[in-house]
């Protein structure tokens, strides 16, 4: 198993402390804890930058890293219980208000571009790619206990079981899906197989050829082996794009693609080690963002980042609302004129 591999296997984990030291250090041999928190989607990243942190400057640092998804994280930022966050969408009016009730200022930082990815069974043979309406058809509300065949999907289909598994609804992947695909603020069905762990949809899609889930995209590259990515349609007519580094850069396949945050608390930066992780990150920003099977931002947005973080430029770019359909280069000019 590779390195990014172990670590999104342990997704399912809620916390895991990193320390370049030998067992017998103890806890309290440490000046500081740097804690973060937040999305299982920015995980991958912020394990990949505490191991390489801890390399490069040759010391022991205590990283506790948490795994409680967007919400959860940017509450204990809010709360000062964390010095980062990190999230995939950009903090909400309301997690803001509670950050400014609380005296607690941020910082926000993209480091990495993710998207949601539709799979299905390697042996299923009759989808070879997916529209957006036909996505809705299947998970909208409405479609709760009546579309349950593929062939109620499309008459190309088989008349055959649909058997649907999907990210547990406290997840963010199930907001970007949702969003893109059924509009602001609708959920989708509930009567499927939810699960907390993404490896749980995975196995369950390796395991049937009627099944159908969507994953991060860094986990489906993970388990190319096991299950197949759905090329997706956003119309009637055009052309159906796959998932790669490629289209997501040029934006092709910006329909279910999302931007990675760090939210850093501004006080929490007053400690040079957390100010030294932040600008750690933001410095190696494109390699650890490869290394953790993401899509690198550009070099410049890394550079205003790092401004951002010397000059403690505080507050969000994106007005408290999720977007839908971006690519890079947008992160990249809402970045530039925050």
């Amino acid at each position: 198993m590779s390195f990014a591999a172990g670590i999104r296997a342990m997704h399912g984990r809620t916390w895991v402390v990193l320390a370049a030291v030998v067992a017998a250090v103890l806890p309290n041999s440490f000046a500081y804890s740097v804690g973060i928190d937040g999305a299982a989607a920015g995980y991958a990243l912020s394990k990949v930058a505490a191991e390489e942190f801890q390399k490069a400057k040759k010391k022991a640092v205590r990283i506790v890293l948490g795994n409680s998804g967007s919400s959860g994280g940017l509450r204990k930022l809010c709360r000062s219980e964390a010095d980062f966050a990190n999230a995939s969408r950009p903090i909400l009016n309301e997690e803001a208000s509670a950050c400014r009730k609380s005296g607690v200022e941020f910082i926000e930082l993209p480091v990495a571009f993710d998207a949601i990815t539709v799979v299905v069974n390697p042996r299923n043979t009759f989808v070879s790619s997916l529209s957006a309406e036909e996505l809705k058809r299947i998970w909208e509300p409405a479609a709760q206990g009546k579309v349950v065949r593929w062939s109620q999907v499309s008459s190309r289909f088989p008349d055959a079981p649909l058997k649907l598994l999907a990210p547990d609804s406290r997840f963010e992947s199930v907001g970007t899906f949702s969003e893109a695909l059924l509009g602001r603020g609708v959920r989708p069905r509930g009567d499927t197989m939810a699960s907390v762990d993404d490896n749980v949809l995975i196995q369950g899609v390796a395991r049937d050829i009627y099944a159908l889930s969507y994953v991060p995209h860094s986990t489906y590259l993970d388990n190319r082996s096991r299950v197949k990515a759905v090329p997706i349609a956003t119309s009637a007519g055009a052309a159906a794009v796959s998932p790669s580094p490629e289209t997501l850069a040029s934006g092709g396949y910006a329909l279910l693609g999302r931007p990675l945050f760090l939210y850093v608390n501004v006080k929490s930066l007053d400690n040079h080690e957390v100010r030294e992780f932040a600008q750690f990150i933001l410095a190696n920003g494109g390699q650890l963002a490869r290394t953790a099977r993401y899509v690198p931002l550009t070099e410049a947005t890394y550079k205003v980042g790092l401004e951002h973080l010397r000059n403690r430029s505080t507050g969000s770019a994106w007005g408290g609302v999720v977007p839908v359909g971006l690519t890079p280069a947008e992160v990249q000019k809402r970045q530039a004129a925050l």
